[in-house]
């Protein structure tokens, strides 16, 4: 379950009595370190069951951001359980199933392996703007593998031995990976690592390692043209919605409306052309936009939305879908908020549990 999608069964499940006497179970707790709560969700199931008078078989595993180790490890617990044989020769770096290996898929079965993408183009799109320097950045595959992905899907780059998830802006048709990268500094003065490499370090014509990461939370199988989509987003963000209205344009599909935040209107407009012609030519019904520092009122992307309430409240009982990309503080707990005010919280519970509530902020 992702976030989103687990509030329901939080409430309907989590919430509720069970007689659990008798029996046994093994949990594999998901999660990123760098929050509050690590796997803080997998923590209330294991209390949830214990509670109801199950027993743990063993000791819950935790996995940071997908660690090799830590699933190596429950792959391990369930052996017993499922009677798969171990390993011929676990210490063998060339073994498959070393967990250590770093072009090992054998965790996650619809990774790809890392291949060779040539940088192509770099440009800065955001000169003139108060904000960090934004980039959009262009790979070409450099070898002859073909590497397929959706609109939502991720980018994942391998930057001196560790690893940087970035939204994919573009689609297979357009024979490229696009990506959108901030060149932000931290508190400490510093520039990301991940960004610092692709915005500077890295020279046009040279080659990074690459790979796909599907995005099932964040991608729209099979969705209707007929559908209404409302995508919300700032920043960075814009790159996972722009892959998805290529997509719309693609199928034909011209109920989509676009909120998107930023600074400045003068400056911070990524991908404004293809806005503005998809404007034109009806691929996006409507754009509702926020420029922060154009005025003194601070207006972010939620009070767009929130001026917008009854319009979007229309859209979402036509059976709406509402994705949103990009700032996981501020933004999108602010967006969420609006939209439980609008339509209520058990029908916003409801929309992620049906996949018409979908998110990817970071």
């Amino acid at each position: 379950l992702d976030p989103d999608t687990a509030r329901r069964y939080s409430r309907d499940v989590l919430g509720s009595d069970a007689a659990l006497g008798g029996l046994r179970f093994g949990l594999l707790a998901l999660g990123d370190r760098s929050y509050e709560h690590f796997c803080g969700f997998g923590r209330r199931v294991e209390s949830w069951l214990v509670a109801h008078g199950a027993e743990a078989a063993f000791a819950t595993v935790d996995v940071d951001r997908g660690a090799a180790a830590a699933l190596a490890t429950w792959r391990e617990r369930l052996r017993p359980w499922t009677g798969a044989a171990a390993p011929d020769n676990p210490d063998n770096p060339d073994n498959p199933d070393d967990p250590d290996d770093p072009l090992d898929t054998s965790v996650d079965p619809l990774a790809a392996r890392f291949e060779r993408w040539r940088l192509v183009e770099r440009r800065q799109v955001n000169e003139g703007s108060v904000g960090a320097p934004l980039f959009h950045l262009s790979f070409e595959a450099a070898g002859a593998t073909v590497i397929d992905w959706r609109a939502g899907d991720i980018a994942v780059v391998r930057v001196d031995g560790r690893q940087r998830d970035y939204s994919i802006a573009s689609l297979p048709a357009d024979h490229r990976i696009e990506l959108l990268v901030r060149c932000a500094p931290r508190p400490d003065g510093r520039v990301g690592l991940g960004a610092a490499w692709l915005t500077s370090t890295l020279a046009l014509g040279e080659t990074a390692a690459l790979r796909i990461r599907v995005n099932r939370g964040f991608r729209l199988e099979a969705l209707s043209p007929s559908t209404p989509l409302i995508l919300i987003g700032n920043g960075t963000g814009i790159a996972g919605l722009r892959a998805h209205l290529k997509q719309r344009a693609q199928d034909g599909a011209s109920r989509n409306w676009l909120f998107f935040g930023e600074r400045q209107s003068a400056f911070d407009r990524p991908y404004g052309g293809e806005l503005d012609a998809w404007l034109r030519s009806g691929t996006l019904e409507r754009a509702s936009f926020a420029f922060s520092r154009d005025d003194d009122r601070r207006t972010y992307v939620q009070h767009r939305l929130a001026e917008a309430g009854e319009a979007v409240a229309r859209w979402i009982a036509d059976g709406a879908v509402v994705l949103v990309c990009g700032s996981a503080d501020g933004m999108a707990e602010a967006v969420d908020r609006v939209l439980r005010d609008l339509v209520g919280d058990a029908a916003v519970d409801d929309m992620a549990a049906d996949g018409r509530y979908r998110r990817d902020v970071y």
